[in-house]
């Protein structure tokens, strides 16, 4: 988990959510190291259009083997 591998992550998923997702307002994206070396922690902030409250999603990738 290098921080380029991080920023390239988080880079992808803005351009993605940006790109696909016309319902929401993306406010930021955060990827960072786990716990673990084999774990990276997605933190997604948004608010959607009709709902200026935002809402944030947070994902624990885990690599399985």
């Amino acid at each position: 988990n290098t921080s380029e591998n991080l920023d390239t992550l988080q880079f992808y998923i803005e351009n993605v959510i940006d790109n696909n997702e016309s319902r929401i307002n993306l406010l930021g994206v955060e990827v960072v190291s786990g716990s673990s070396e084999n774990e990276i922690k997605i933190i997604i902030v948004y608010n959607t259009i009709n709902n200026p409250e935002p809402v944030t999603f947070e994902y624990i990738l885990k690599r399985v083997r």
